[in-house]
């Protein structure tokens, strides 16, 4: 079978110029027997083989790849051969120590020994060129998350010196074909090009039908956009010996097509450059890699000759470079280079004066012997983003539209002559201003009088003028930042109101106007007051209970802003919750939906009775206290802890002060009745007297297929229970010798625990900063200590998480402990492997909760998504408060920042596009190809409508 494969291999590549073969599903039937009943057992026997059946097994799989790619290096050494096995292997307990490896993220290597496949060997044997994984499953999946298992696969193929191209599966699609869908595939892609160590990245997606197919579409052109913005040459193999082929021969150019004596070679082909005579040859060289920017790639062609698109004939010279079968490009043979410099043309109007209109006509003055002329129009002198980027133009002015641009702003302008055979020149810069447009007019404010107060419910009211479109903004100081608008409103008498509920303020001082806009002209705004809400309704569930929010606001970083939700505190501004013994009984918080869940139990003791309180997460409202079943009070103390897993459970746990002899107990809770559900009985005997206060689930506890870790109070232990089908399939202890900061000699007090991935776990105790350990190096991986303006003002404050939101990846941890208010920190960053890149956007509440030192040192954060474009964000320090928080990105589509996206959006973008309105790029961009025009109108109706 063996030659067989081999005979038709050999029969392909002599007959047919291909430029690889890739073998997938090709190993033996899953499941197959090793005792006698086996089909091949005979014939393991006969062979007099030393090994047992299954490494006899891998050891004819990795002939059969031996053999091919021996045949194909003395047929055709320039075809590639690579194999796409399945996504996991080399873990712990199958390859990893017999190659001398990291294990892989994941140790569900079924293929070892249900298929007999080995993908290490083959490249530890380098009988293949590039390793392609099927890495089937999403960034979110629990088991095997794409990101991880990508990262460990470009570790291994460096490791052998071979390449790593990812699998993709877009199968998903023909069931789901959204946007959200797309964006999941290009932060894969994102993921492989990040991880990526040779400079060689690359993605195979299965299948085609679901790209652009007769399944689906869409996707193809949306990553074209998006993700694969440049052509490319595919990466060369460097352990293969070639010849330098040297620079093509006699390059000609016969009206438009460009020509060069041939190479006789196989699969040789051809990359064929377009330059600018903007740039130099030295100019158009990359900065990071060899040879000329892709930016200038035309195509390749297999032929030695290609046709020049009427867009590239004037104002370029030409590069043709030799690409061999391994992808190597040799060095370019140029045509056309230009000689000298262009004339250097004056900018004669406008120039330093106020634009005549809002579609000046630019004039320069005309070079004697110009072909064409090159025009950029920028908001700075550097003309980083060109407003205007025109080439081609033969007149010597061009009327420029500005319409979009806000009113009495400074541009700069240039231009450079384009002659042929000569290098570009840019004039002097030029400098305009734009126009002053009218101002819409302003409203007349009715109602609430000024200085007004209310304990009710009660209605703005505003007479109308000459607009397009009203805004109504409320905020909590003068200069309105945060503010809240109001776009909806009713008509009667010629007024516009809009009824408005107390409760989404709270008690305080707020301030309010009306926005007007209009085409053609700026915005214009009503005379600011300002009213008192005394007192708000009573509450729902507490009697008496009212909103109260952060006394500070927040100023907008880019796109996102946070927002107070609701804030309950023991200090004298808030004044509305209480704690018993400084919420020694109440160590633990979690969120999951609409609620939000406070562990507790009755005293300090084993036989305790335990409970949660329930709060509203819109508004800090106390539900009640369910009492949990007589089955959560377990020694040593129950309910300590409570937890979201990731199917959406919530789970409870004790503390334990000796986990080698009492366990750590985990119940899902059904959170309508109190009944508690045992889910694991977790211990470590091997720990010896260690306590474990607190810990994390990754996984669904109702499958019975979840993974728990805790740290150990005082220790330098991470513990790791992995269960399978309900039962403890493995436990491991990983022994701490490195700590934020390198001085600390433990954890310290009760440290809690974040678990970013299966073999990922981030610790903060009372004497390290938050940190991020793995369970495949041993390593300390990252730190806050690492960033700058990371580093909180205080350590005894555990706490911390991370999550993703909007593409980008969050970090959440306190800031400052008891010592000055706890308050807590956001930051943002591209990937938790690089904890130096984070940066820091808030730290929150500014005043702090309060000063009372908890038992536990508990400052604990949660979060969990929120409407679309929002991220709720929840802290709580047991003896001092709990608030809530809103974090929110303005979203596509969100044209007019409403919420939400309907016809009135499409409105808002026409304005934008007409240039009578000014709104947020991310937001009008709809189909992400970085321009503002008509058919984002299309996109936006469309997703209206859908």
């Amino acid at each position: 079978m063996r030659q067989r494969l081999v005979n038709i291999m050999k029969e392909i590549i002599e007959n047919y110029d291909i430029d690889g073969i890739i073998f997938d599903d090709y190993f033996y039937p899953s499941g197959m027997p090793s005792d006698s009943t086996a089909q091949d057992y005979r014939l393991w026997k006969e062979s007099g083989s030393t090994l047992d059946i299954k490494d006899w097994r891998r050891e004819q799989v990795n002939t059969m790849v031996r053999d091919i790619w021996n045949m194909v290096q003395a047929t055709k050494p320039y075809v590639k051969f690579s194999v796409g096995p399945a996504g996991v292997a080399g873990s712990k307990s199958t390859s990893a120590s017999k190659y001398g490896v990291v294990p892989c993220p994941s140790t569900n290597d079924w293929q070892y020994n249900g298929i007999f496949s080995d993908p290490l060997a083959w490249l530890k044997e380098q009988t293949i060129d590039f390793i392609s994984p099927q890495l089937y499953r999403k960034t979110t999946d629990n088991a095997t998350p794409f990101g991880p298992m990508t990262e460990w696969w470009s570790y291994i193929a460096e490791h052998f010196g071979r390449h790593h191209y990812a699998s993709h599966s877009v199968s998903f699609l023909a069931e789901s074909n959204t946007e959200a869908d797309w964006e999941e595939l290009c932060q894969q892609i994102a993921f492989s090009r990040q991880y990526n160590r040779q400079n060689a990245p690359g993605v195979n997606f299965f299948s085609a039908r679901y790209i652009n197919g007769p399944q689906v579409s869409g996707f193809g052109d949306y990553v074209r956009r998006k993700m694969f913005t440049h052509k490319s040459l595919p990466p060369a193999l460097p352990w293969h010996e070639c010849p330098d082929l040297g620079a093509p021969q006699q390059v000609a150019l016969n009206g438009s097509t460009l020509s060069w004596k041939a190479v006789e070679k196989h699969l040789v082909h051809y990359a064929v450059y377009a330059i600018p005579t903007l740039y130099t040859p030295e100019q158009a060289q990359s900065e990071k890699f060899d040879g000329i920017k892709s930016d200038f790639l035309l195509g390749v062609t297999y032929s030695p000759q290609f046709v020049i698109d009427d867009a590239h004939r004037r104002g370029y010279y030409y590069a043709v470079c030799i690409v061999d079968g391994w992808n190597n490009e040799y060095a370019p043979a140029y045509y056309n280079v230009p000689s000298g410099y262009a004339e250097k043309v004056t900018p004669l109007s406008p120039v330093d004066e106020v634009a005549p209109s809002w579609t000046p006509t630019l004039r320069w003055s005309k070079a004697s012997a110009a072909a064409t002329y090159h025009v950029q129009v920028a908001t700075d002198e550097a003309f980083s983003a060109p407003l205007f980027n025109r080439r081609g133009i033969v007149a010597d002015s061009i009327a420029v539209d500005l319409a979009s641009q806000p009113s009495a702003i400074p541009l700069f302008w240039r231009v450079a002559a384009i002659q042929d055979g000569k290098f570009d020149t840019w004039s002097d810069v030029a400098r305009f201003t734009t126009p002053q447009r009218p101002v819409t007019d302003a409203v007349q404010l009715i109602a609430p009088a000024d200085g007004a107060s209310f304990v009710t419910d009660f209605n703005f009211q505003f007479t109308p003028v000459t607009a397009d479109a009203f805004v109504l903004q409320v905020a909590a100081s003068p200069k309105f930042e945060n503010a809240m608008e109001i776009r909806n409103f009713t008509y009667a008498n010629n007024a516009l109101t809009a009824a408005f509920d107390v409760s989404t303020l709270g008690k305080g001082t707020f301030y309010w106007r009306v926005k007007t806009s209009r085409a053609g002209h700026d915005d214009g705004f009503s005379e600011v007051r300002h009213f008192t809400v005394d007192a708000v309704p009573t509450g729902k569930y507490e009697p008496g209970y009212v909103v109260k929010r952060d006394v500070d606001t927040y100023a907008t970083v880019g796109d996102l802003t946070l927002s107070n939700l609701w804030v309950r505190s023991i200090k004298s501004e808030y004044g509305n919750i209480t704690f018993e013994g400084d919420g020694q009984h109440n160590r633990g918080f979690t969120v999951l939906g609409d609620t939000l869940y406070v562990a507790g139990r009755d005293a300090a003791s084993s036989s305790s009775p335990a409970y949660l309180g329930l709060y509203v997460a819109a508004t800090g409202e106390h539900i009640k206290d369910l009492r949990l079943s007589n089955a959560a009070t377990v020694a040593y103390y129950p309910c300590n802890d409570v937890m979201t897993d990731d199917a959406g459970h919530i789970v409870i746990s004790n503390l334990t002060t000796n986990v080698a002899t009492t366990s750590l107990r985990l119940f899902s809770v059904n959170t309508t009745t109190g009944d508690v559900t045992k889910v694991a009985d977790l211990y470590y005997e091997q720990l010896g007297k260690l306590r474990i206060d607190h810990c994390d689930v990754v996984g669904d506890v109702a499958s019975g297929n979840f993974t728990v870790f805790a740290a150990a109070s005082g220790g330098n232990v991470i513990v790791r229970w992995i269960i399978e089908d309900g039962e403890e399939a493995e436990s491991e202890a990983l022994y701490i010798s490195e700590y934020s900061p390198a001085s600390a000699a433990n954890w310290g007090t009760a440290p809690r625990v974040w678990a970013e991935s299966p073999d990922m776990v981030w610790v903060k105790g009372s004497s390290t900063y938050f940190a991020r350990y793995s369970f495949i190096s041993g390593n300390m991986e990252g730190s806050i200590q690492a960033g700058k303006g990371l580093l909180p003002v205080g350590k005894a404050a555990n706490g911390g998480c991370g999550f993703t939101f909007a593409g980008k990846h969050y970090l959440f941890y306190p800031y400052a402990d008891h010592a000055t208010s706890y308050r807590y920190l956001l930051a943002q960053g591209d990937t938790y492997d690089a904890c130096d890149q984070f940066a820091p956007l808030w730290t929150f509440p500014a005043q702090g909760l309060g000063n009372v030192k908890n038992s536990g040192c508990v400052a604990a954060c949660a979060t969990q998504p929120g409407d679309e474009g929002q991220h709720r964000l929840y802290i709580y320090a047991p003896g001092n408060g709990i608030a809530a928080y809103t974090l929110t990105q303005q979203q596509r589509g969100d044209v007019n920042a409403d919420g939400k996206i309907d016809v009135s959006d499409a409105t808002a973008l026409i304005n934008a596009i007409l240039g009578t309105a000014h709104y947020p790029t991310t937001a009008c961009d709809l189909n992400a190809d970085g321009e503002v025009n008509v058919s984002d109108v299309t996109t936006l109706v469309n997703k209206i409508l859908k």
